[in-house]
């Protein structure tokens, strides 16, 4: 029985969502299906590095870039948020996938595999899915939204924070942000699968209060975040039952972004300074293969990637076609 997968987002979470048994299909050229195959693994690249070829990509809508430049408690406390979203902007990663209509596609051929080699498979959603809970990752996944980008410029926050990650000290996530595109790119029909540091901030937070030697107070209930003091920043994380606040003071708000701006790639160098990460991957979970003409021929059956698909069963358990 087919279900609803959770997009991730708390306000219209059924907005752009999946239904499990969604097919799903993904174009990469030859040297990435094979990475792949040998690693199980699904490669997810780093969305600000995607402005290259969209200029939508990987930035914060403008009404974002407004609200943080509002007045906070503090200016140490307004510096802290917006360093805090600029770095989730930079080390989010995601993968992307295409509504597979029943046929491959040639615009996407011509995209994705522009030398001519390559492969195009084909899942459901759900195999996606199970793939990102395997991660410690704040998980984003559902249907990209087009839109012209003047039509962008005049988005509010209530529009597209689905997230609702607004706290008491006016930090916003900016999750929706992965998922508008420029509308001339509507045919490629995307669906998104994103990571986001998630626990980042808590490890952030738990290593400078170490560092400095501060004490968080561990509550049992949601402590009251009302009557912050002037100038401090209080954080608040919930798991397992548990909350843990953490109490700032705007000279320590001061030196916790300023470790996030120069010492975050000593500190955590794995959420930015890689171009992309690996998700492991049930291959099992692969229903078809189309490949690229090229390899097609008798002769290039004893090629790395066809020997990759025999070793990995793939011959046997998935449908193989090729691209006419």
């Amino acid at each position: 029985m087919s279900t609803m997968i959770e997009t991730g987002f708390l306000v219209d979470p059924s907005a752009g969502a999946l239904q499990s048994d969604d097919l799903l299909c993904r174009y990469v050229p030859s040297n990435r299906f094979i990475d792949l195959i040998k690693s199980s693994s699904i490669w997810y690249s780093r969305i600000d590095n995607w402005k290259i070829d969209d200029p939508l990509e990987g930035i914060l809508i403008p009404s974002f870039s407004e609200a943080l430049a509002e007045p906070h408690e503090s200016d140490a406390t307004k510096s802290f948020l917006t360093a805090r979203t600029e770095l989730y902007l930079r080390s989010s990663f995601a993968c992307c996938f295409m509504e597979y209509s029943g046929k491959d596609e040639q615009h996407m051929w011509d995209t994705f595999c522009p030398d001519g080699s390559g492969a195009m498979f084909v899942v459901r959603a759900q195999a996606v899915a199970s793939a990102m809970q395997q991660t410690t990752c704040t998980k984003f996944f559902r249907k990209v939204e087009y839109i012209a980008a003047e039509d962008r410029e005049g988005l509010k926050i209530e529009q597209i924070d689905h997230a609702m990650s607004t706290t008491s000290s006016g930090y916003l996530h900016p999750g929706m942000s992965y998922f508008l595109k420029d509308d001339r790119f509507r045919a490629e029909r995307e669906v998104r699968s994103v990571l986001s540091p998630g626990t980042f901030d808590r490890s952030l937070l738990y290593w400078f209060f170490g560092r400095n030697k501060l004490v968080l107070e561990r509550h049992t209930e949601v402590p009251d975040m009302n009557n912050i003091p002037e100038g401090e920043l209080w954080l608040c994380y919930e798991g397992d039952g548990v909350f843990d606040l953490f109490k700032l003071s705007e000279e320590k708000t001061r030196e916790l972004t300023e470790a996030i701006t120069t010492n975050f790639h000593q500190t955590f160098p794995t959420l930015v300074a890689e171009p992309g990460i690996k998700v492991p991957f049930h291959l099992e979970t692969i229903e078809k293969i189309v490949l690229s003409p090229d390899l097609q021929d008798s002769n290039v059956r004893d090629s790395e990637l066809w020997k990759c698909i025999r070793d990995a069963g793939l011959s046997s358990r998935a449908k193989i076609g090729f691209h006419e």
